[in-house]
């Protein structure tokens, strides 16, 4: 019984470090670039946030602590029901960078993106932000329209969705 509790509390660590990644790429608070980790946390919300449910009534026997670590995966479940699991799902496609528009003189990491996404049969979504790159795998994005001499223009062709034009 102890073997099935570890695996549990694995279940919902994994969990949790889903939901808080899911919670900061959908609010666009820091964005996820890499595609297997942004399918990952969007489709462990969906499966874990379940079993994580599972893991505080099989693994407490105090009523509080089942309430108190069963809160956070039900407000996953309703937040996911209430936004669509369809659309959960198909946001787990991260934005691909097709042209960078400008560069930052003074910092490298910051660049203006022209951005698309791919939506599925609805086609693309398209963007051009401001974007900072803490790693290659996550990089935050703001909406800025005024460029100055701080910046200069490349138009550098990167076509990461590799469309052919």
């Amino acid at each position: 019984m102890n073997e099935i509790k570890k695996l549990i509390f694995l279940l919902f660590a994994i969990f949790l470090f889903c939901y808080f990644f899911y919670l900061l790429d959908s609010n666009e608070i820091l964005e996820i670039k890499h595609d297997g980790l942004k399918s990952f946390v969007y489709f462990g919300i969906i499966i874990f946030s379940f079993f994580s449910i599972l893991f505080a009534f099989l693994s407490f026997e105090g009523i509080k602590l089942k309430v108190l670590f069963s809160f956070i995966p039900i407000i996953a479940f309703i937040q996911i029901l209430n936004f669509g699991i369809i659309n959960t799902l198909l946001n787990a496609s991260s934005w691909k960078t097709q042209t960078i528009v400008y560069q930052n003189k003074f910092d490298d990491s910051k660049k203006v993106e022209f951005q698309m996404l791919d939506i599925g049969f609805a086609g693309y979504d398209k963007r051009t932000v401001e974007v900072n790159y803490i790693t290659d795998w996550f990089f935050i994005s703001k909406n800025k329209g005024i460029y100055n001499s701080d910046w200069k223009k490349i138009n550098k062709e990167v076509n990461e969705l590799e469309l052919e034009y």
